[in-house]
């Protein structure tokens, strides 16, 4: 999926296809902007495995590209075919097992990895590889920012929808144009988490009924 195809719905939306109010590069930014948020949400949306090279000799680990790490699915063998299985496991566990695990000797395969939520570009693994180990890593790639309009996005075409209407939001609610303007871009984001399975996040915008916080 294009920028473009995206920005051509984005400006009949916006009644500006001239570009006279919102230029390429403005709707490109929030595009941008309108992904990484997506993201954040639904990590599912940007998510890959590959086969990657660990560190060699540490147990902690880098996702590539600042993405958000998914798991481990198994080692990879020298000759590119598929190893042992990488089981997940709590760090603490591993911390009570063996206080000294970070400074075991490397091997050649991984058994473990644990990951906190709270960190969510950094993994570990148990024992720490030796140099060339590769395993297959599942993460969701992080959003390069949108500079062309014929960049392709790395979200399917299934999550547009949510994409135009984020847009939609950060046009119409922050235009300071007027008071409908800022409704309908509460409608836009409102409809953005609907679409996204975040109906809760939907249900604490303001209502459009009663011009308060609903906190039904």
């Amino acid at each position: 999926m294009l920028a473009s195809e995206l920005i051509a719905g984005l400006r009949k939306s916006l009644h500006d296809p001239d570009g006279v109010r919102w230029s390429d590069e403005d709707l490109l930014d929030l595009l941008t902007r309108a992904q990484r948020h997506l993201v954040m949400l639904r990590p599912d949306a940007s998510s890959v495995v590959e086969r990657v090279t660990l560190e060699t000799g540490s147990t902690r680990q880098d996702v590539p590209d600042q993405g958000r790490f998914i798991g481990l699915v198994r080692n990879v063998n020298g000759d590119g075919t598929p190893g042992m299985a990488i089981i997940p496991v709590d760090r603490n566990s591993l911390d009570e097992a063996n206080l000294a695990w970070h400074g075991e000797p490397p091997s050649s395969v991984v058994d473990n990895y644990a990951f906190e939520e709270e960190v969510p570009t950094v993994f570990w693994v148990s024992p720490a590889p030796a140099a060339g180990v590769r395993v297959e890593l599942e993460y969701s790639r992080r959003p390069p920012k949108l500079e062309s309009v014929e960049q392709e996005f790395i979200v399917p075409d299934i999550f547009s929808d949510p994409l135009e209407d984020y847009v939609l939001y950060r046009c119409w609610a922050r235009s300071n144009s007027s008071p409908s303007s800022w409704q309908k871009g509460m409608d836009a984001l409102r409809q953005m988490y609907v679409s996204l399975g975040e109906e809760a996040k939907a249900r604490l915008l303001i209502s459009p009924n009663s011009g308060k916080v609903n906190n039904g």
